[in-house]
């Protein structure tokens, strides 16, 4: 997935910039970001009336169909030139207290940031648990970046789908992930990064998630991302999790044929509808192999990325 522009699709809808200065008649099938400016935009952000809450949320309000509201994208949370150091404390407070007025939100993403705004690395995060719990419709759920990232003690009876993108991950907030509650949850893509941007999640943190007990009802399954991807491959090769998944998700990372190949022994694996393999270090014969093994799956494989040495590397890590 790139991340180098403003995402154009989110929850199966398109993105659509909502213009807080000419705010449209009705909410509609569409994913509105809500965003500071980016230094290309025209439009301003309205002064709330006090210094209390946080002015983007303000203006969310003031949109008489924001109570149909479905899907929120949220960009920048701040201006631009200050968020580097901003988290989204005071903008996920705002929307908590305003979550009672937004009673149809059911898809929510927090960090529509490319790299030419914000490093994947630089965007911080925060205990984002309390923001999931204040919508207890809410189906999917996304975030970008991992500096204090959290959960908490997450239960959420309805999410569907939930995603971190990072290009470090800690591992606490994988353990996070595997203490919550989420009996719905059919979809869950993680990406675990590098160390070089504390991305410390191991094994055994994975290993509740690869038993196939936590999360009864999952079906897609993404670990991206992810400097050890070899290992991860190979820990799935035995992981029961697999007999469940319809669509499993191993791309951006630094895999090689030889954990393909030992994924290639789990009898689960051909009864994938769809495998993800792209963006990794995977020879062409190993690619056509897959093409030839699975014609019935929707595979995506290739990649730009070539081996110098040891040296492999995810694709978003800064």
């Amino acid at each position: 997935m790139a991340i180098d522009t403003w995402m154009e699709t989110f929850a199966g809808r398109p993105v659509e910039d909502l213009d807080l200065n000419a705010l449209p008649q009705t909410a509609g099938e569409v994913a509105w970001r809500l965003a500071y400016p980016d230094y290309e935009d025209t439009f301003t952000v309205p002064e709330a009336d006090s210094e209390e809450g946080h002015p983007l949320v303000h203006a969310l309000l003031a949109w008489e169909d924001a109570r149909r509201l479905k899907a929120l994208v949220v960009g920048p949370w701040e201006d631009v030139e200050d968020l580097y150091d901003a988290t989204p404390e005071r903008f996920a407070s705002a929307l908590i207290a305003a979550a009672p007025r937004l009673p149809a939100l059911e898809a929510l993403f927090l960090g529509d940031i490319p790299y030419e705004v914000n490093e994947i690395s630089w965007i911080q995060q925060a205990d984002l648990g309390p923001l999931l719990m204040a919508f207890p419709g809410l189906k999917v759920f996304g975030a970008r970046g991992g500096n204090g990232i959290r959960l908490g003690d997450l239960r959420h009876e309805a999410l569907e789908h939930l995603e971190l993108q990072a290009g470090g991950l800690p591992g606490e907030v994988v353990r996070d992930v595997t203490s919550a509650h989420l009996p719905a949850l059919k979809t869950l893509e993680i990406w675990l990064g590098t160390e070089d941007y504390e991305g410390r999640v191991t094994l055994e943190d994975l290993q509740p998630i690869l038993s196939g007990k936590l999360f009864p009802r999952l079906e897609r399954l993404g670990l991206m991302n992810a400097q050890h991807a070899d290992a991860i491959a190979r820990a799935l090769a035995t992981a029961p999790v697999l007999d469940q998944l319809k669509a499993l998700d191993l791309s951006m990372g630094t895999l090689t044929d030889a954990g393909v190949e030992a994924l290639l022994k789990h009898p689960a694996l051909g009864r994938l509808e769809e495998l993800n393999v792209s963006d990794n270090y995977l020879s062409d014969d190993l690619n056509q192999r897959l093409r030839e093994r699975f014609p019935a799956m929707t595979l995506w494989i290739g990649s730009d990325k070539e081996l110098e040495g040891n040296g492999r590397y995810v694709t978003h890590s800064e």
